[in-house]
């Protein structure tokens, strides 16, 4: 395994590789694991280095959002990507969540996803076992409501880690460039085919790099960048003849809804309330509604007031700029610090064992709209490139969905004599949601055909011999789930396809 770092190394001209892949996230960085262990030399070029860079600047322009939203950025460039900042908190995504009844779905079965769900979730070190819905221990007994869990392992799985940790077996050999930006794809006269991509070091300098086969694995906002930013010969950008790159954007829409005031005094220490461990692996519960009652699929989790106080503060604390503020070797200790921190909130409940007013966050679900969009901006970065602009707004449909979640949900707690929601949406008055934060799904999303989206249900883009897309950004819906467990089984789905085709 060779590492060379594009901010010092001046003397490289030109990239020639047999398999490249852009971004070193779980997208691409699982990827390339899964073709070194098969033989394929990979090349992976990674736009950040060693340390956290976190300054959105650098790729958005404008937040264009209707209503009175907060924006909460989270993202990060270095190798190993999103997982250097996660709590490691994994969920699939459900068979309601693909097998929505539209010609814009996914084009794959959901057994087919649930069979790499099984290698996705060995690959974190997590089992496939549901653990026990622990409503009914109060009495509450609801065939509406069912439970979504969520399970992680401490420390939680690290992209990077994982890629150096299995280079011992690697029958391939593996090239990571660092702070490799990845700035246009370079396409044959035909537009067919990508013969090369363009790369900007740190000092300004431009590298062609040259490959058989591209895997765009930056992100749901770099990579639509790449592709509108890719029109030397195309206008409209590649993958972009039907005016899909960018759009049909979501990244789970999330805000406090207000209080759950239960009727009896209950025990906190249920995985409804906090967080508990089973062997190596770590879980808890959140509460959803059932797929006949709720055209998508959010769910909330439930809080003790003294958890919920500690989480608020870790919140504000988290916006203070230390990557700005530290010297880059302390900025590891404190994300690691921050880790040891939120995990630390998720038991205090143990300090509260007996309440009776819980706090409610709810997470959503949205509705596939092509007008929530990345677009390129006029604006350029600091290396002369386009950056984007996004444009999200929070439809009617996914607010009457939403009012009919918790109404939903409330109605039971009633029936049940369980306990009472005390919220402003109830009363009728719409959230203050934090519309984007990190997760940035469905830009260059999966379809069966390319008149409603920009990859094949192989990863493939349309008309486009050897290029392809791995992460969020090919999700045609999005579900509740964190996307990352998600992400992993279609880079493991596409590992198979692509060595297939190459061995």
């Amino acid at each position: 395994m060779k590492i060379v770092d594009l901010s010092t190394d001046t003397t490289i001209k030109q990239i020639n590789s047999e398999f490249c892949i852009v971004g070193s996230g779980p997208g691409g960085g699982v990827l390339a694991v899964e073709l070194l262990k098969k033989g394929i030399n990979v090349t992976l070029l990674e736009q950040g280095g060693d340390y956290r860079n976190s300054d959105f600047s650098e790729t958005v322009d404008k937040f264009n959002i209707e209503g009175d939203m907060d924006v909460s950025f989270g993202h990060s460039r270095q190798v190993g990507g999103s997982s250097n900042l996660w709590a490691g908190r994994v969920s699939k995504l459900e068979e309601r969540d693909l097998n929505r009844h539209s010609s814009e779905g996914w084009p794959i079965e959901y057994s087919e996803l649930e069979h790499f769900y099984d290698q996705a979730l060995k690959i974190l070190n997590l089992s496939n076992h549901h653990h026990n819905n622990n409503l009914n221990l109060f009495g509450f007994d609801s065939k509406k409501l069912d439970t979504k869990e969520f399970k992680w392992s401490s420390p939680p799985f690290n992209v990077k880690n994982y890629i150096f940790n299995n280079k011992s077996i690697f029958k391939g050999e593996l090239t990571i460039y660092t702070h490799a930006k990845v700035a246009s794809l370079n396409e044959n006269d035909l537009l067919s085919q990508i013969n090369s991509l363009n790369v900007i070091s740190p000092t300004g300098k431009k590298i062609k790099v040259f490959s058989g086969t591209f895997v765009l694995a930056a992100g749901g906002l770099e990579t639509p960048r790449i592709l509108l930013n890719s029109k030397t010969k195309n206008k409209k950008g590649i993958g972009n003849d039907n005016d899909n790159v960018g759009r049909y954007f979501s990244t789970h829409p999330k805000a406090d809804i207000g209080f759950l005031r239960t009727k009896k005094w209950l025990r906190t220490k249920n995985s409804i309330f906090t967080n508990h461990k089973v062997r190596n692996e770590f879980f808890r519960h959140g509460v959803g509604v059932n797929e006949n009652l709720c055209e998508l699929n959010h769910y909330i989790q439930i809080s003790s007031a003294l958890e919920y106080e500690f989480n608020n503060l870790f919140e504000i604390m988290k916006k203070i700029p230390f990557a700005k503020l530290l010297p880059k070797k302390y900025i590891r200790i404190v994300d690691r610090l921050g880790l040891m921190i939120f995990n630390l909130f998720g038991k205090l409940s143990y300090l509260q064992p007996l309440a009776r007013s819980f706090k409610l966050r709810i997470f959503l679900d949205q509705s596939t709209n092509r007008n929530n969009r990345v677009l390129l901006s006029k604006a350029l970065d600091k290396t002369g490139i386009n950056k984007v602009d996004i444009h999200w707004s929070f439809s009617n449909n996914d607010k009457k969905t939403l009012l009919e979640f918790v109404k939903t949900i409330n109605k039971e707690f009633i029936r049940s004599d369980f306990g009472l929601i005390k919220s402003d949406i109830l009363k009728g008055k719409e959230l203050k949601l934090t519309a984007i934060h990190s997760h940035f799904m469905g830009t260059t999303r999966m379809s069966n055909v390319e008149e409603f989206g920009v990859v094949d249900q192989n990863c493939k883009v349309f008309n486009y011999s050897n290029l392809y897309i791995s992460g969020p950004s090919v999700f045609a819906t999005y579900g509740y789930a964190n996307p990352f467990l998600t992400i992993v089984a279609l880079s493991i789905r596409l590992s198979e396809h692509l060595s297939k085709k190459l061995i």
